[in-house]
């Protein structure tokens, strides 16, 4: 208090006005030592005025050019902070990518392509296993997309393994060890339907437009049809299960924090247009000659 009462008799006795520009030149030096006896009260709450020379060593005309000085080493400090702060901002702004109940599009997209790959490898094991054959596949690329579609099928309708969810609705309202069993037995079973039931869609609807059949499990034990089967069922059901319970979630999780987020939409932009490409060039060979194309093949036995 002492301090204000000195600058105060201070101005009164050497910042009388002469002339009305003289006057709004004081008004706005006294507004700014007003701001730097603010901060003054502010530094000694803190243990640090204590330090600094007293205001009454101040020569008694030179308050407002310390106080003008110390306004203008404030600004330009917070300018070089803003300045250097801006840009990890930017980088770090994840609120304006796409998502999907809280996973970056790019993402999931990436990592379906992933699973495309696993899908066509997957499925010539299969045939060398049971027909001692390796092929195309009906692509050029080693990629089956359809497989790539079940990553965001999966985090659409199920969410989380150990705790599952329908469209972003959990199924059970608290988590226990009882519940975490259920939520895995539940996926699993869902994961087997959507086996059966979906390419038991796929393969009929595809040859009712194309008059192409794709596969047929007539000759395998337990098959129900030609397009379904309990094997093939149990074994594509329990892979994507296995796939999605250990290695879509701990990858999501890895991505996020480790991965470029512009180089995985770079590499999406590529290959994904590779890939449209390649299903284009297979549905028009269909539509054209009526088969699906074999670019190459192995007969092993």
């Amino acid at each position: 208090m002492r301090k204000k009462i000195v600058v105060r008799e201070r101005k009164k006795e050497n910042c009388q006005p002469q002339s009305a520009a003289q006057e709004r030149e004081r008004a706005a030096e006294e507004a700014v030592c007003s701001a730097a006896e603010s901060q003054e009260t502010a530094l000694a709450a803190l243990g640090t005025a204590g330090e600094a020379a007293p205001a009454s060593a101040l020569p008694s005309a030179a308050p407002c050019e310390v106080a003008v000085s110390a306004a203008s080493a404030g600004t330009a400090a917070a300018g070089v902070a803003a300045a250097t702060t801006a840009p990890a901002a930017d980088e770090d702004n994840t609120d304006a990518r796409p998502k999907m109940f809280g996973v970056e599009v790019a993402y999931l997209f990436f990592l379906g392509m992933l699973t495309s790959m696993v899908g066509w490898i997957a499925e010539n094991l299969a045939r060398l296993v049971t027909q001692g054959i390796l092929d195309s596949r009906y692509h050029l690329l080693p990629f089956i997309p359809v497989y790539g579609m079940v990553v965001f099928a999966v985090h659409l309708v199920f969410g989380d393994p150990d705790d599952l969810c329908f469209f972003g609705k959990k199924l059970f309202k608290e988590s226990t060890k009882k519940t975490k069993i259920l939520s895995n037995l539940t996926c699993l079973l869902m994961m087997y339907a959507a086996v059966f039931f979906g390419e038991l869609i796929v393969g009929n609807a595809w040859e009712l437009i194309s008059g192409v059949q794709l596969w047929d499990y007539s000759s395998m034990p337990l098959s129900v049809t030609q397009y379904a089967g309990l094997i093939p069922t149990i074994g594509y059901g329990t892979g994507a299960f296995l796939l999605f319970r250990f290695v879509l979630r701990p990858l999501i999780e890895l991505m996020q924090r480790k991965a470029n987020y512009k180089l995985v939409v770079l590499f999406n932009c590529i290959f994904g247009c590779l890939m449209f490409a390649d299903d284009i060039a297979m549905f028009l060979q269909v539509a054209i000659l009526g088969e699906a194309p074999v670019y190459w093949q192995i007969v092993l036995w």
